[in-house]
């Protein structure tokens, strides 16, 4: 007993509670419904994701600095290091690394300049740090537009300057630590091996620097000031190197979140980051007076767990009706995509539902993530010719279909949705898109094609003219390929703006020689 109430006393009764509650989550999730094993692997997943957020708090915190609320200035410098890394096209560990060597430098000077000025008022730190959190964030609202980055992916679709707010890492370094050595069990479970390692190497990094002598300083001057400066140790240096070492875990944090989540967040989304991890830390026991390893570890599982497991089982467990599960759906939708959606919308004079509806067409035909911005401006170039469309999936929408292959009679099929034989957008979206898919929406390159063929290798070749489009149809699909089927309906090569049905000898398809899903 006496080593029981030991424990409780050292655990703490509030996170007993919340432990017991998470617990409670689990064991409840599969009488409702929830999986439990989808469940554990978004919990594991969402653990690696922020605990560098988390881990971040712990050095500033130890040298009295009080809690980080300005981490925002660290996510800055791993914004500044993914979109360099994108610029240069980095892919891989190599890309995932360049991001993280182009952060360190900028990272490092943002927490000394940061470092002075909390040494200018002590004792208001953490109020300060929040202002220059915000400041830091305003600015770079403003440095993110006129910075000359221009890489396809990353800047806005027409004016072609000015980073859009949301950039993929898809094709460059998206999950490459969660798929190292990954573990999957059944169809539902993963643990991302890599994520966790590279984790606990910073966690372990951090647990020695506190034994070192520079970071037994650190520890004395956040315990006792007068003592530490006594006993010869510059506390103004001590505290700097805190908020230097808080902002370097941040600039890797975000990184680290980036490739995971798939996805570069700008502008005001640093300002989010922070507040979760303070959370987090303070439900692991921690105070704005003294942090460890354990409160890291603890408060980050205790908090993505609940985070994770309560929307989906007590939604589970009240069983809405439909109408809730479309608000539900509908509220994640407004989540999900950029904060500025009507605005970007607005500025391509399209309402929610066309942006939608437009991603559907881009999901459905995309096969590399890295051309989703290119056929997004091949429908915005045609849309604004007012061309048709001619995407060989709206084609076969609603038509049942057992063949692999699309043909002449499925192009020429009369139902709302065949953009062979209507104009514009169909009426609505013909499949679910994804994020990716509403950014390129968003956000079409800068190009004029207004044609593209399949390469059949899973690429495609985008043109400007029918010209050249023609000799693309001719070098990629081969002048047979209308002849090989023994029942003469091959696909057939329709040239976009031309009349449906044209013999591919005469013109060649948008879409040539895709199939249907």
């Amino acid at each position: 007993m006496p080593n029981l109430r030991q424990f409780v006393t050292d655990f703490g009764w509030p996170r007993i509670i919340i432990f017991f509650f998470l617990a409670l989550l689990f064991v409840v999730a599969p009488f409702v419904g929830v999986r439990m094993d989808a469940s554990l692997s978004d919990v594991i997943n969402r653990f690696g994701q922020n605990a560098l957020f988390v881990l971040a708090m712990v050095p500033m915190i130890q040298a009295g600095c009080g809690l980080n609320f300005g981490l925002s200035v660290g996510i800055i410098a791993g914004l500044i290091g993914a979109t360099l890394s994108i610029q240069l096209e980095l892919v891989g560990f190599l890309g995932f690394f360049g991001a993280v060597a182009f952060a360190i430098p900028f990272a490092v000077l943002f927490g000394w300049v940061y470092g002075k000025l909390l040494n200018k008022v002590k004792g208001e730190e953490m109020t300060i740090a929040m202002y220059v959190g915000f400041a830091g964030v305003m600015f770079m609202c403003i440095m993110w537009l006129v910075l000359p980055y221009n890489g396809p992916t990353m800047v806005w679709g027409y004016a072609g300057k000015g980073l859009r707010t949301t950039i993929s890492v898809e094709g460059y370094w998206s999950k490459i630590l969660n798929d190292f050595l990954a573990v999957r069990i059944g169809k539902f479970f993963i643990f991302p091996t890599g994520l966790i390692l590279f984790v606990c190497f910073c966690a372990f990094l951090m647990w020695l620097f506190l034994r070192t002598k520079t970071g037994t300083a650190m520890t004395a001057v956040g315990s006792n000031p007068d003592y530490a400066r006594a006993s010869g140790i510059s506390v103004d240096k001590m505290r700097t190197i805190s908020v230097m070492l808080s902002t370097l875990l941040g600039a890797v944090g975000i990184i680290v979140y980036e490739q995971s989540f798939g996805f570069i967040q700008l502008y005001d989304s640093p300002l989010f980051m922070g507040f979760p991890a303070v959370a987090a830390l303070l439900i692991g026991g921690a105070s704005v007076n003294k942090a460890s390893m354990v409160n890291v570890l603890v408060g980050t599982i205790l908090f993505q767990g609940l985070l994770t497991m309560t929307p989906s089982v007590i939604n589970s467990l009240l069983q809405n009706d439909m109408s809730e599960v479309i608000r539900i759906m509908v509220g994640r939708f407004h989540q999900a995509v950029p904060r500025d959606f009507d605005e970007q919308a607005a500025r391509l004079k399209m309402e929610t539902h066309a942006i939608v509806t437009l991603a559907s067409l881009i999901e459905k035909e995309v096969q590399q993530d890295g051309e989703r911005p290119l056929i997004s401006a091949v429908f915005h170039n045609r849309l604004r010719q007012r061309m048709p469309l001619q995407s060989d999936p709206t084609a076969v929408y609603m038509v049942p279909r057992t063949q692999r292959r699309i043909t002449a009679s499925d192009l020429q099929r009369k139902t709302p949705y065949n953009t062979y034989l209507l104009p514009g957008l169909p009426p609505g979206p013909i499949a679910n898109p994804g994020l990716a898919s509403i950014q390129a929406a968003l956000s079409p390159a800068p190009v004029n094609f207004l044609y593209f063929v399949a390469k059949n290798d899973g690429s495609h070749q985008f043109s400007r003219t029918l010209e050249q489009h023609q000799q693309a149809v001719r070098l990629y699909q081969g002048a047979g390929k209308a002849s090989q089927d023994p029942d003469n309906d091959a696909p057939t090569q329709v040239p976009p703006g031309a009349r449906p049905g044209r013999s591919g000898a005469e013109g060649g398809r948008l879409l040539a020689n895709r199939r249907a899903e």
